[in-house]
C-alpha cells in the first residue's frame, strides 16, 4: 500500500492491505519465523472493532534497506506513516500525532546512545519524524534529539541536561535531567530492538530508565537484573506521563552480547518499526521477538540464564501496562 505525499492514506487502501495481509502476505520473511514458533501473527484494519487489549502495531518491510544495505528514507517513511495509522485509526499522519502531542509542545526524540546507531537509521528517523512533527504545527525550535547519533539538529532546541535535585529510586539514589522535568512536554520514545546483558531485554521502559539524558549515574541501578528499578523510574512523574507513544526501530535486532550491538553476527533483521503506548506491552513483544530468535539459533532461554527480563513482569505489577500475551492485541502487517 502507498501512501501520498503527506502520509495519507484511505479506508478503502487500509482494508485491501490488511485483507491481502491475511490472506498469506504475512508468511514470508521474518514473519515465517514467527510463525513457526506459534508467534500470533495477523493484520487489521484500522477501523476494525476497538479491542480492550492493549495494542501494539507492528509494520514489516525488508525493503527498507537497498540493496547497497542502506537505509532507504522513503520506505522508512512509508513504515512510520502506517504504523501510526493503523495504531492510531487515523487516515493521516498528523491526525495520528496529534492524538498525542500539540502544535504547542516541546518534544523530546529519545534514541538509544548505546546502540551506537548499528542500523543507521537514526538520521532518516529523527529527519521523518522532526518532519511530520512540524506538518501539524510544531516548531522545529521546540524539538530537541538526544542520543541520535549523526542527527541534523540544526535549528532545533538544544538539550538542557543538567541535573535536578536528588530522589530516591527503590535503594538507590538519582538525579533527573531538566530535560525530562522541565523543558519538555512529551517525549516520543524512539527504542531499539535488544537483549540486555543485566536486565535480559532493553526496549520502551529501559530506554527512558536507565539513560544518561533521563537519570544520573544509571549504571547505579543494574542490580537484581535492573528490577525494580526500570519500572520505579517508569512510574515517576513526568517520565509516566511525558511518555506519550514508543516507536520501536526493529529494523534489526540484537539476540546476544546486548545492549552494545558489536558483533554483526549477534544481529538478525526483523524488517520492521513497532509502535505501543503500553511501554510493557511493547517490552512484553519484544522478548517475545527476543526469545525467538534466540530459539532459531539455539540459544538458551533468556529465563534460564543469569539476566532474566523479571521487570516486564513487575512493571506490569506496578500498573505500567500489561505483560499478559493473552491481553496484548499484536498486530502484524507486512508491506
Amino acid at each position: 500500500m502507498s501512501f501520498s505525499a503527506d502520509g495519507r492514506c484511505s479506508r478503502r487502501q487500509l482494508i485491501k492491505s490488511a485483507a491481502a495481509a491475511g490472506a498469506g502476505s504475512l508468511l514470508s520473511g521474518p514473519a515465517a519465523v514467527m510463525s513457526a514458533l506459534r508467534i500470533p501473527l495477523y493484520a487489521q484494519a484500522a477501523d476494525a472493532a476497538p479491542t480492550a487489549k492493549s495494542l501494539v502495531v507492528e509494520v514489516v518491510n525488508p525493503k527498507w534497506q537497498t540493496e547497497k544495505k542502506k537505509p532507504d528514507p522513503a520506505v522508512m517513511r512509508e513504515m512510520i506513516a502506517r504504523a501510526l495509522c493503523l495504531f492510531t485509526g487515523k487516515t493521516s499522519v498528523s491526525d495520528a500525532l496529534r492524538c498525542y502531542v500539540s502544535p504547542e509542545d516541546k518534544i523530546g526524540l529519545k534514541f538509544n546512545s548505546l546502540s551506537f546507531d548499528f542500523m543507521r537509521t537514526n538520521a532518516p528517523i529523527a529527519a521523518i519524524m522532526m518532519e511530520f512533527l512540524q506538518d501539524i504545527g510544531a516548531q522545529r525550535g521546540n524539538i530537541a534529539s538526544v542520543e541520535g547519533r549523526d542527527v541534523d539538529v540544526k535549528g532545533c532546541m538544544a538539550p538542557d541536561l543538567t541535573f535536578g535535585p536528588e530522589i530516591e529510586v527503590h535503594d538507590k539514589k538519582t538525579r533527573l535531567t531538566n530535560f525530562i522535568t522541565k523543558q519538555t512536554d512529551c517525549i516520543i520514545n524512539l527504542p531499539d530492538l535488544k537483549d540486555h546483558g543485566g536486565a535480559g531485554v532493553t526496549c520502551a521502559l529501559k530506554n527512558l530508565s536507565h539513560s544518561m539524558s533521563v537519570v544520573a549515574q544509571p549504571s547505579n541501578m543494574h542490580d537484581n537484573n535492573c528490577n525494580p528499578y526500570i519500572p520505579v523510574v517508569n512510574s515517576m512523574e513526568p517520565v509516566k506521563t511525558k511518555r506519550r507513544i514508543s516507536i520501536c526501530t526493529a529494523f534489526k535486532g540484537v539476540f546476544e552480547g546486548g545492549p552494545m550491538p558489536s558483533k554483526p553476527q549477534n544481529q538478525w533483521l526483523r524488517n520492521s518499526v513497532i509502535v505501543a503506548t503500553d511501554p510493557v506491552a511493547m517490552d512484553r513483544v519484544a522478548l517475545e521477538l527476543v526469545q525467538a530468535a534466540r530459539k532459531e539459533r539455539n540459544k538458551t532461554d533468556l529465563f534460564m540464564t543469569g539476566r532474566k527480563p523479571l521487570y516486564i513482569a513487575k512493571a506490569a505489577e506496578m500498573g505500567l501496562g500489561t505483560n499478559d500475551m493473552e491481553k496484548i492485541d499484536w498486530r502484524i502487517v507486512e508491506m
